[in-house]
Formats: C-alpha cells, sequence, structure tokens
C-alpha cells in the first residue's frame, strides 16, 4: 500500500512538471486566436460517431470540474482528494476520440449567440481556460452548452443526435434515481436501462456505479453501447474509467435532464416547467 502511495505520488509530481512546462511555453495570452467548436458542430460529430458505432466520448468540463483538481467543491460534489485525482486523469485524455469541452462560451472564444442563456462574459471565461488550458493544449476545445443550446436554439442538431440515440437497441442511461421513467424513454427511447445514483455526493459508490454499468457490458462484450451520463463531476470520472476498454460512446448530458423533467437545477433553465417538455415533443 506505501509502495503504491509512492509511486502515485511521483506520477503526479511527473505530471505537475509538464503541465508546467506547458504554462511556460503556451502561455495563454498567446492564444487569442483560441476558438471552441461550435454547438452545432459539436453534436454532428457526436451523431456521426453514434451512427458509425465508433468508440469515443463527449466530455463536460466547467468550473466544478476545475475545483476538484484545486481542491474545492462543486454544487452536486463535495471536495474529495481521490475525485481530483481522477478528475486530472479524466483532463489529461487527448485524441480525436476524447470531446473535452470546456464552459468558455463567450464571445471572445467564439460564442456569440446572444440570446442564449449559456453565454457568460469574457473575463470569466479567461479566468476558466487559465485554470485550464495546459489540459487543452493540442486538442479541440468542443462547446459545453451544446446540448442544452442546440435543444433550445438548433433543433435539427438535436433531432439529429436524438433520433440516432433512440434507434440504438443498447443504451444506458446513468443518473439522478428520482429521474421518472417516461421522461427517460420520451427523451431517448424505451429500451434504456437507468443505472440509479444519489442526486449528490455520488463519487463514493463510483466504484459500485462502474460495475453495474460493467456487468451489463459484459453480457454483450461485441455490442456498440450508448452511454448518457447526468452525475456531475462523477460522470468525468466514470467515462475516464471505461474509456478505451469497451466498444461504448459515452456522453455527458449534464443537467439538460433535469429541465426536460421539469426541475430548476441550473440558473439558465426556465422556470416554466413545460417549456422543456414542449420541445421535446417537437424532437
Amino acid at each position: 500500500m506505501i509502495f503504491k502511495k509512492i509511486i502515485n505520488k511521483i506520477k503526479y509530481i511527473c505530471s505537475d512538471i509538464v503541465l508546467g512546462i506547458k504554462r511556460v511555453f503556451s502561455p495563454v495570452y498567446l492564444h487569442k486566436n483560441i476558438k471552441i467548436v461550435s454547438p452545432e458542430k459539436t453534436l454532428s460529430k457526436i451523431t456521426e460517431y453514434l451512427k458509425l458505432e465508433k468508440e469515443g466520448a463527449y466530455f463536460r468540463f466547467g468550473d466544478g470540474e476545475i475545483n476538484m483538481i484545486e481542491g474545492k467543491g462543486a454544487i452536486e460534489q463535495d471536495s474529495n482528494y481521490s475525485l481530483g485525482k481522477e478528475m486530472r486523469e479524466a483532463l489529461e485524455l487527448s485524441g480525436d476520440d476524447t470531446m473535452k469541452s470546456l464552459m468558455i462560451n463567450s464571445p471572445r472564444f467564439g460564442f456569440t449567440f446572444k440570446e442564449s442563456k449559456h453565454i457568460v462574459p469574457d473575463a470569466w471565461a479567461t479566468r476558466l481556460l487559465e485554470r485550464a488550458y495546459p489540459f487543452f493544449i493540442g486538442d479541440k476545445i468542443y462547446c459545453h452548452a451544446a446540448l442544452a443550446y442546440c435543444f433550445e436554439y438548433k433543433k435539427k442538431e438535436m433531432k439529429d443526435l436524438l433520433g440516432e440515440i433512440r434507434k440504438k437497441q443498447l443504451k444506458i442511461f446513468v443518473g439522478n434515481k428520482l429521474m421518472p421513467k417516461d421522461i427517460l424513454e420520451q427523451t431517448f427511447g424505451k429500451n434504456i436501462i437507468h443505472i440509479e445514483i444519489e442526486p449528490k455526493n455520488s463519487y463514493k459508490d463510483t466504484s459500485v456505479i462502474e460495475r453495474k454499468i460493467t456487468d451489463i457490458l459484459n453480457k454483450n462484450k461485441d455490442k456498440f453501447y450508448t452511454i448518457i451520463f447526468a452525475a456531475g463531476p462523477t460522470s468525468n470520472i466514470l467515462q475516464k474509467r471505461l474509456y478505451g476498454k469497451y466498444n461504448i460512446f459515452s456522453i455527458d448530458f449534464g443537467s439538460l435532464i433535469d429541465a426536460i423533467a421539469g426541475w430548476n437545477t441550473r440558473a439558465w433553465i426556465d422556470l416554466d416547467k413545460n417549456y422543456y417538455k414542449d420541445i421535446l415533443n417537437q424532437l
């Protein structure tokens, strides 16, 4: 046990050194031309991967996730040292099939949809990028608000994505145990498997949740699965643990499913509980 702790300590020291070197040689002020991938293109790539049944993952990193690696808490999750370490590992993933998004939805970084509730001030987005950008050097930064934005404003892209998910026979939803079955079925299709989690601090159950997922996947090892997460920071950890091990594409669906269910869990969610259900009926 002591030897393992020493190895892990050396590993993270080395990681800090690498990130420090990146920070020195790629200061954020040189990246004036950084632009996030548009919401429409973000959704179109996810849809393409599902259609072709290609392995990959769409990750969503916001200020809460960056807080985690800095030893702070988030809305759904108190601070946790082990979670912070695993969050770093998720952020360090790289590759074309790793769609990492960051919540820098501001005009400076190409999010110019002023009618959107998801726009953030340039100064706020810049501060978040300064904290996180070493993890994104060499990678595209996908739109963090792509799902919620397209659900409300770009319905063709959202309809294409949900249509592709609904076609799939093998799919899993990992999220709040209180989420109504009819909401999940209307959104993702009637054959969706719901792995229930606690609404808050679900990281403590991560290994149990992971085992439930892998038990299902191992029954059909050669089959392609779509896995939809709505588990706060725990989503990133589970996506990271499953990444590259199974024939899956995982999607962090975020709090959009809360909005569809009529739960006002975020500032951007409209207070009219029927607003998002009405949109879903159009999709």
